[in-house]
């Protein structure tokens, strides 16, 4: 293990790096942004891969004592040593239209922008010294990673910019004697920035739910594998042991999914309850059950549509199917 004190990827700001050559990783212990480690797959990553990184680094739940981990395929990690995030997650996470990416930069800027009062400055692209100055352009804007200046990334920011302007998103400070880069929010930004928030859905995520057993690991992948496919990030917490009671992190991240996956195959009470609950709050809740076990059936739910599976082909197949009817494939 090698350890160097190196600018974090994201703040700039210093941090502890280790580098994991055994694992193939490299380690950061950021005091802003916290812990976060990123596998040797991403040894190049492009801008727009740094840009759902930070996203991520900057909203996700983190939590306690976890840290995220920027892998391959997050599928076939089955403990719980941290929260896994794959390259076809950040594609998913990746603003698909201007709306989208509208959306996720005032996110980002509420980050910088947290009371009334505050304000955000843009840096100064000719003071090319300071790495923190230049990564703002790669990771809170979501530039395009074709361009390689700096001055063409300072480009994509201005109009950013001034389409939030003209969205009545933010104003300039300029004409208030404050730094000619300098912004705030508008009265709507705010509002706009309170309506997101509200929707608890900063990720367009689903929450599963299913017996953790070795047993089930190759029908996780299944599940895993659709909802990725289909154009979502999927959030699972393996809690081993909760005695029966279901912890706050998993409230909070069935509140924030759009829809829920529950596998019953194993009959947890878990299971059953968390489903029940994202039920409750109205959540779309797709149910599915190993054929063997589908008789046994809590006798509540027996008469709830459930896809029936035989193998982790037909449960990925029937899943995508039911994904794409219920909730809608995101492109």
């Amino acid at each position: 293990m090698q350890q160097d004190d190196k600018p974090c990827l994201f703040c700039g700001d210093a941090c502890e790096v280790y580098r994991r050559a055994q694992h193939s990783y490299t380690e950061y212990v950021c005091p802003n942004c916290k812990g976060y480690a990123i596998s040797d797959f991403f040894k190049l990553p492009s801008t727009k891969t740094l840009s759902a990184m930070y996203y991520f680094i900057l909203h996700f739940n983190r939590r306690e004592g976890k840290y995220l981990f920027f892998v391959r395929d997050a599928s076939v990690f089955t403990d719980d040593a941290a929260d896994y995030i794959d390259n076809k997650m950040l594609e998913n996470i990746y603003p698909k239209n201007l709306n989208d990416r509208v959306d996720m930069v005032m996110l980002n800027l509420s980050t910088k922008i947290r009371y009334l009062g505050s304000e955000f400055t843009l840096p100064d692209v000719d003071d090319t010294s300071a790495y923190d100055k230049v990564s703002l352009f790669y990771h809170l804007f979501f530039v395009d990673d074709s361009n390689s200046q700096v001055w063409e990334f300072e480009k994509q920011v201005d109009e950013m910019m001034r389409i939030l302007q003209e969205y009545d998103y933010i104003k300039h400070l300029q004409a208030l004697g404050d730094n000619e880069n300098s912004y705030t929010f508008t009265a709507n930004g705010w509002n706009h920035i309170s309506d997101l928030q509200s929707k608890n859905d900063e990720f367009p995520q689903a929450f599963i739910a299913m017996w953790f057993s070795p047993e089930m690991n190759t029908a996780r992948v299944a599940i895993i594998k659709a909802i990725e496919d289909s154009g979502y990030i999927p959030i699972i917490i393996d809690v081993k042991e909760h005695n029966n009671q279901i912890v706050p992190e998993i409230f909070f991240e069935i509140q924030k999914s759009k829809f829920m996956i529950a596998d019953l195959t194993g009959h947890r009470n878990g299971v059953y309850y968390e489903a029940g609950y994202a039920q409750a709050l109205g959540k779309e809740v797709i149910l599915t059950c190993r054929d063997t076990a589908f008789e046994e059936r809590h006798f509540d739910i027996a008469q709830k549509n459930t896809i029936r599976w035989e193998n982790e082909d037909d449960l990925y197949n029937r899943l995508m199917s039911r994904i794409e009817a219920t909730i809608g494939k995101r492109n």
